[in-house]
């Protein structure tokens, strides 16, 4: 495990998905899979011969009102992923979720999708046909799978199910939703898979960057799930939180050395 610093502030941003990408000067795309309309948007980075694709999975963003109170449209107010996905120097496609962004109301949408059944075998089979669909389009030859909370959740039961994963990288990751769910004393997330109880498929590398002042992931209790993992490598993020400040981390992830080589401080 290494543990590295960061200091910066964040940054407001547009509201909406639409006027995100628009801000950010990416392009937009509905992808139709498994019945659900899934929104994607791409940047403008240049393809290398590797062909390497990073799909970029946001968090739940706000499925419950209140406690008790499920969400109308789970929508995130700040797509995070997206800004990410928006700076990353490698070709990025960003991957959104069944029924956010506009379709909540859509045939097949239910609240169940985004609150209990938020990982449940549907949307991850209808994401991944919809990542199928542009891994073909554009002639991928791997995938690097990058999620924020929630979203880790997805990338890692999407990895073992689709073999041109070669790794993932997880943000502030919810690891264990169940266990997740427990710590935190909300209801069952019944329907759900559980990333944490499922063995390796095939042979992908994993690195799970956690914040230390993360509010929503427990660090000790995700260090621990993150360090048994097969594969698996672990960065604590000093003076960060489970939302901020992921966007000016990323590039040095992303870099050929893999952010072990900056600055440490324990």
């Amino acid at each position: 495990m290494v543990i590295l610093s960061s200091l910066w502030g964040c940054q407001g941003i547009p509201e909406s998905f639409a006027s995100t990408t628009s801000h950010l000067g990416i392009q937009r795309a509905s992808i139709q899979s498994q019945g659900f309309t899934l929104e994607t948007a791409r940047n403008r980075s240049a393809w290398t011969s590797d062909r390497v694709l990073h799909v970029y999975l946001e968090g739940d963003g706000r499925p419950w009102v209140h406690r008790n109170v499920k969400a109308e449209d789970p929508t995130p107010t700040d797509p995070m992923m997206l800004r990410l996905m928006a700076i990353d120097s490698s070709p990025g496609l960003y991957l959104g979720r069944p029924c956010y962004f506009g379709h909540a109301k859509d045939a097949g949408c239910n609240k169940s999708l985004w609150t209990e059944a938020r990982y449940s075998q549907s949307v991850v089979d209808a994401m991944i046909q919809g990542l199928n669909v542009a891994v073909e389009a554009l002639e991928v030859k791997q995938l690097i799978l990058i999620g924020h909370s929630g979203g880790a959740a997805l990338a890692l039961l999407m990895a073992n199910r689709m073999q041109k994963v070669s790794k993932i990288i997880t943000l502030a990751g919810n690891l264990d939703p169940e266990g997740w769910a427990k710590w935190h004393g909300f209801s069952p997330l019944i329907g759900s898979l559980n990333p944490s109880k499922e063995p390796k498929t095939h042979d992908y590398d994993e690195l799970h960057l956690l914040a230390k002042e993360d509010e929503m992931i427990p660090l000790e209790w995700a260090k621990g799930i993150a360090l048994a993992r097969d594969k698996s490598q672990v960065i604590v993020w000093v003076s960060m939180t489970h939302a901020c400040c992921w966007e000016k981390v990323l590039p040095i992830i992303l870099s050929p050395t893999g952010g072990v080589s900056h600055s440490i401080q324990n």
